[in-house]
């Protein structure tokens, strides 16, 4: 009889990967989404998530509902034009679309849930609060002003407003439903920007002198509102009070169509281009002071092309976006909060259409087809060992197995004698499966 002790040889697991990540391609089938179509407005993403994880994707004026897995659940034809779309916290879809006459929702499963139109006003943004109330902004041409309307889940009107000389450029809701517009003031130049509380009582108006376009509201880690204004070569942000509409700090940047997300310690980073073309990330701290964090070798010809960043809790930094002339190529960053690369850059031969970050710690990068690639740093792959090998005893000149059982994706395989790398010869094979025979 001859004896194997099974903890003699060791099992590397290791990942099929390109660089340091795991590349798949989710296929949703009947996406398209052609860069250089036009759309309702300048979009920077063609997906969007919510709290859970769950994805929407837009793409020549079809609706798509991910499941946080990344597999279609439905998908919706509208009229051409999207104006802007969202997904509620509870997996609903809205979207403004027939050249910002009408807003349309469909259930989590698909189903039609409500759709409203609007025959003398225009309603562009849209956002939601953590009761999936429904929130709009736009103009009304009764007034010849600023339009912000407020929808209970079901479709019920619960209120609206209207401010004479001006237009609701973009909107934000806190969970409760506190609302925050910001619109052009045609009257006094510059900008209106408003809080109602969610029973539609009028919190404060202030203004902003400025004449660079209000493009963006979010509320900040810190309960404060972060106003963002941007042109092709000038992006300015205001923090401003939530309880009093007085603006608390500012800064000008010389970056242009930027995007922005917040990270620890309630800092800003902020993607966009140099007046050569040239992208780069500038740091905003909670402060308020700054500089540059990264200088990419990005150079994105185009005004408004897809770009996406995303800032994780423990500070890294990933940003993709389409880097050719001609929309045909895209580039994906990710370093850690020190600016160092945490793996090389990838480059992708399709222009990649947003980045988004799923429940597993992967990212999610729509093309301009239906292959949605999801791509996961090879630390992050979840895999588990569900049996270990046993020691065997057999008789001399029979074999010997030992087995792990693995559970994950894109698993290879290595096994060792001590420090020793096995390769198949006459004494082992199957060096790299799961099991290996001596």
């Amino acid at each position: 009889m001859k004896g194997y002790i099974g903890l003699l040889f060791l099992l590397v697991i290791v990942v099929s990967a390109r660089a340091q990540y795991y590349e798949q391609c989710l296929t949703v089938s009947g996406f398209a989404d052609d860069p250089d179509s036009g759309h309702g407005f300048n979009y920077k993403s063609t997906i969007r998530s919510n709290s859970t994880k769950e994805f929407v994707m837009v793409g020549d004026a079809k609706l798509f509902r991910l499941s946080k897995e990344g597999i279609k659940l439905w998908e919706k034809t509208v009229t051409e034009n999207i104006g802007d779309y969202a997904i509620d916290k509870t997996g609903n879809v809205l979207a403004i679309h027939n050249n910002s006459t009408r807003l349309i929702k469909y259930n989590s499963n698909g189903t039609l849930a409500w759709e409203k139109t609007y025959a003398s006003q225009f309603v562009g943004r849209i956002t939601t609060d953590d009761s999936d109330n429904v929130y709009v902004s736009g103009y009304d041409n009764n007034t010849a002003g600023l339009l912000l309307i407020k929808y209970s889940s079901n479709g019920t009107l619960a209120w609206q407003k209207t401010i004479a000389g001006g237009n609701g450029n973009t909107l934000v809701a806190s969970g409760s439903g506190d609302v925050y517009v910001i619109g052009n003031d045609y009257n006094n130049g510059g900008f209106m920007l408003i809080k109602y509380s969610s029973n539609g009582t009028l919190q404060w108006q202030s203004a902003i002198n400025n004449t660079i376009p209000a493009r963006e509201l979010k509320l900040g880690p810190d309960n404060n509102l972060y106003c963002f204004l941007y042109d092709n070569f000038t992006t300015i942000i205001y923090k401003v009070s939530t309880s009093t509409g007085n603006t608390i700090v500012n800064t000008v940047l010389s970056y242009g169509n930027t995007v922005s997300q917040f990270g620890p310690g309630n800092s800003i980073f902020v993607l966009g281009a140099l007046g050569n073309g040239r992208h780069s990330i500038y740091k905003v701290n909670s402060n308020f002071s700054g500089g540059v964090f990264r200088d990419l070798i990005t150079f994105q010809y185009r005004t408004f092309d897809y770009k996406s960043i995303e800032v994780e809790a423990d500070g890294t930094v990933t940003a993709n976006m389409i880097y050719e002339s001609n929309d045909r190529a895209s580039i994906f960053y990710r370093m850690n909060s020190s600016a160092v690369d945490i793996d090389d850059y990838l480059t992708f031969e399709s222009p990649n259409t947003g980045l988004v970050i799923d429940y597993q710690g992967s990212y999610i990068l729509p093309t301009d087809y239906d292959c949605v690639k999801r791509i996961t740093p090879c630390g992050k792959i979840p895999f588990t060992i569900s049996s270990q090998p046993a020691n065997t005893t057999v008789c001399p000149g029979a074999d010997a197995q030992f087995s792990f059982g693995v559970n994950g994706t894109g698993v290879l395989y290595q096994w060792k004698k001590g420090a020793t790398v096995l390769t198949n010869n006459s004494k082992y094979s199957g060096v790299n499966t799961a099991t290996l025979t001596v």
